[in-house]
């Protein structure tokens, strides 16, 4: 029922009246009707006046239920002309209209027994409109069949998309969960290969009595295609070099997931500027040949630009990488990074690598200096390492050939300088998850390094180390998240003080325990001066809120020491942090002060990057 404080019948009365009052042609007026004609005249100029609407309002409904009644009624779709002057007529129309065009949008969200009252107060500013709601009782599902017919029904993604199927028996008739959890059946279908699915029954009954609905859905999935051949055109290696990535097969049930990760295996070679990939299944065989036409991208890439940290200082950064030397995949890569107080020469070869793991053989050099104000290093190094995916999981194993000159405090002695060659295998394992590489509101990665140094390699020491990183993400709301960090590291060793500062653990910096320097928490020698500890353990809190789209704050609490056998000495740190999105990763000044006796009461940190 609709309801108003300025009655409708006021907006049509002056038209009614004019016409009622009206005398017939040719008729002689009476004398008393004269005294009623500047009424009637004011009233005809008050049809002409403009009506102007203030605002519309709606109450008793969910964010959701409320957002979809203001995108489906005719109140809300008025622009700023129009509500200045919506005019009588008009006005009356809209008033008339919205309690069914509010019933038809709950309908959705599973409320059939709408009652909706409009109120129309008449202030100075103009026409306010509320829209009282009462939603009644909802409709919820009563009866519910879903079926897939045909050779689909015991495929076990099929199956799979059946039982996440929604609304479920209880549950509220959401229409957009019902659409959705339909077209995921029907996406799954044709993901498997079923192309001659059809939906052969396709119902819902609903009873506004019972507030009950019915729903009976009925796929006839018929056969599942297969792979035919696959061609490619456009590569610009040499001839079989790029099957050689592809493990599609002839005759396989097709599955548009190998092609997707197809798909970003070729992407992940970086050889190509085009990769398009057309399933074209043929009805009359039940094949589905597969058309890949590729492009190379540019061949070489050069980058420069300049970087900061508090850390690291202010330095510059140049890059040159060649996409492939040769027709046989070979690449080449090579930076130079100078800073302040850190600087690194790299460069890498990798040679295309295929059974049992697709992936690289990978030879490297790299020379790095680092200054800080407890350390003081220069390590040249070579490597070979055999690199490659196991699904979610990248994996390293290289020998490496290590010589480093350190010093590590201001005096110098046996425990905290020299010169150290160390020759090791080294296994490193990574998985990640993640919803944005930039900015992630669900990701997790794990980390984990072991190194083996062997004096039968010729090696100054023999040692193993296993570091451990974790990294979680994960938002909550439309602008907050949380960001958790952890690190573990253990060193076995009997020479451990002929390990160079690089192998030695340090906590303190902008990637470690804020409030503290870069590498200052470590365990002390004999003179007092640190010396890098056998053990690390590193724990970091986040609570992120973005205030628009682009900037935000950070409040946060990190603790963590590296530490040698015995009692972890802990040391905690806290603050504040701005938080700007720039185009290039997510940019994080902190303040932080460190609350267990820091060289500085306050450590200004800046690290620029994605977090995982």
């Amino acid at each position: 029922m609709a309801r108003s404080s300025l009655p409708l019948l006021l907006l049509c009365l002056p038209l009614w009246a004019v016409a009622v009052d009206a005398p017939a042609q040719g008729a002689r007026r009476p004398a008393a009707a004269t005294a009623e004609q500047p009424a009637a005249a004011a009233e005809l100029r008050r049809e002409r006046q403009p009506v102007r609407l203030a605002s519309v309002r709606v109450r008793g409904l969910s964010a959701s239920q409320a957002d979809n009644v203001r995108a489906q009624v005719g109140l809300f779709q008025l622009d700023e002309a129009d509500r200045e002057d919506v005019g009588r007529g008009r006005m009356a129309l809209l008033l008339r209209r919205a309690p069914a065009e509010v019933r038809r949008a709950l309908e959705p969200f599973g409320y059939y027994a709408v009652d909706v009252d409009v109120q129309v107060d008449e202030t100075s500013a103009g026409l306010v409109v509320s829209l009282n709601v009462q939603r009644g009782p909802p409709v919820r599902v009563r009866a519910l069949d879903v079926q897939v017919e045909g050779e689909a029904g015991t495929d076990p993604r099929v199956v799979a998309a059946i039982e996440g199927f929604r609304p479920r028996l209880g549950d509220l008739m959401n229409h957009g969960r019902y659409e959705g959890g339909k077209a995921a059946i029907a996406r799954e279908l044709a993901a498997r290969g079923y192309f001659d699915a059809r939906l052969a029954e396709n119902r819902v009954e609903v009873t506004r009595a019972d507030s009950r609905a019915e729903i009976r859905l009925r796929w006839e999935s018929g056969a599942r295609y297969r792979f035919g051949t696959l061609a490619i055109d456009g590569s610009h290696l040499d001839p079989g070099l790029v099957e050689r990535w592809v493990d599609v097969e002839p005759g396989q049930p097709f599955d548009q997931d190998a092609l997707l990760k197809l798909h970003q295996r070729l992407g992940d070679l970086d050889y190509f500027g085009f990769i398009d990939i057309r399933p074209e299944p043929e009805p009359d065989t039940l094949d589905v040949p597969v058309q890949v036409e590729l492009a190379p991208a540019r061949r070489n890439i050069y980058t420069a630009g300049v970087s900061f940290g508090t850390d690291s200082g202010a330095g510059l950064k140049l890059g040159l990488d060649r996409r492939w030397v040769n027709t046989r995949g070979h690449k080449f890569s090579s930076s130079l990074d100078l800073a302040q107080r850190r600087s690194a020469l790299n460069t890498l070869y990798r040679i295309p690598a295929f059974a049992p793991i697709h992936g690289w053989y990978q030879l490297g050099a790299s020379y790095r200096e680092d200054e800080s104000e407890l350390v003081d290093s220069e390590i040249a190094e070579l490597s070979a390492a055999r690199i490659g995916r196991i699904g979610d999981w990248s994996l390293a194993l290289g020998l490496h050939a290590l010589r480093e000159r350190y010093a590590i405090g201001v005096e110098r002695n046996l425990e905290t300088s020299g010169i150290s060659t160390l020759v090791y295998p080294a296994l490193r394992a990574r998985w990640q998850r993640y919803n944005d590489p930039n900015y992630s509101t669900r990701g997790f990665s794990f980390t984990g390094e072991l190194k083996q140094g062997l004096s039968a390699l010729g090696s100054d020491a023999d040692f193993t180390q296993l570091l451990l990183e974790t990294r979680y993400i994960r938002g909550f709301g439309e602008r907050n998240r949380v960001l958790l960090r952890g690190q573990l590291g253990r060193t076995f060793s009997s020479d451990f003080l002929r390990l160079p500062s690089s192998l030695r653990f340090f906590a303190g910096g902008d990637r470690s325990v804020r409030g503290y320097g870069y590498q200052e928490i470590s365990p002390l020698g004999a003179s007092g001066n640190p010396i890098g500890g056998r053990n690390l353990v590193v724990a970091n809190l986040e609570y992120e809120r973005m205030f628009t789209e682009t900037w935000g704050a950070a409040v946060f609490m990190d603790a963590g020491s590296a530490f040698n056998d015995g009692r972890v000495d802990a040391r905690r740190g806290a603050g504040l942090g701005l938080r700007w999105r720039s185009p290039v990763g997510q940019v994080a000044l902190d303040l932080a002060r460190g609350l267990d006796d820091p060289r500085e009461s306050l450590q200004i940190h800046l690290s620029l990057g994605p977090e995982l």
